[in-house]
């Protein structure tokens, strides 16, 4: 299953969950409209309760797969074995260490640092405390093109994409993809593949 990031940059809630109302809720570790849809829109494709699932998503999507990973109710559901996030921050989400997880992030990319690192409040400031989840992080190199200052290119999805692509044979990268519980949803037979959009709103 993969979610998509942030569409809408709004402040008032609207009929887009992919929107900041969407972040801020993600963020707060509640369920979003955006997973309430993933949801909704998985039961709807008749995704069997003993199937291995795998959620992927950038940025907010990452949030939102990461709640959902997290969520006692959802896996009940669902047999949540694998999780993949795009620069999002996740480490204050609390996964279960059963679940792989595979969190990339760019070099500059301010987003996935969101989190401040799941530091806490501790005396006069912030304490630096260890992530919530055991998920195997991937700092990537910086995309072509995008300086330190780049926000918009360090967080950019097609440029994950392209850097997931020049490394993906090498290191943490390559072991998640050769992980045993990646292999189920790697196939090099076209005929075992099928995808279903499915569209998501929130009611105004």
């Amino acid at each position: 299953m993969t979610i998509p990031g942030t569409s809408e940059w709004n402040v008032r809630s609207g009929s887009n969950p992919m929107d900041t109302v969407g972040n801020l809720s993600s963020a707060s570790g509640n369920m979003s409209t955006a997973s309430e849809a993933v949801q909704l829109a998985m039961q709807q494709a008749g995704i069997p309760s003993d199937a291995p699932v795998m959620l992927v998503g950038h940025s907010q999507g990452g949030m939102t797969a990461a709640n959902l990973a997290a969520d006692a109710e959802f896996r009940g559901h669902f047999n949540v074995t694998n999780v993949m996030t795009y620069g999002s921050p996740i480490d204050s989400t609390p996964i279960p260490g059963g679940v792989n997880t595979l969190a990339l992030q760019h070099p500059f990319d301010v987003v996935p640092r969101l989190d401040l690192g799941n530091s806490k409040p501790g005396g006069p400031g912030l304490v630096g405390w260890e992530s919530s989840n055991g998920a195997t992080v991937v700092t990537l190199p910086s995309p072509a093109g995008a300086g330190m200052g780049d926000v918009a290119g360090n967080h950019d999805y097609n440029a994950y994409v392209a850097s997931v692509e020049a490394n993906e044979s090498s290191g943490d990268l390559a072991a998640y993809r050769n992980h045993p519980s990646t292999q189920a949803f790697i196939t090099e037979d076209p005929s075992q593949v099928t995808s279903t959009t499915s569209g998501i709103g929130r009611k105004e």
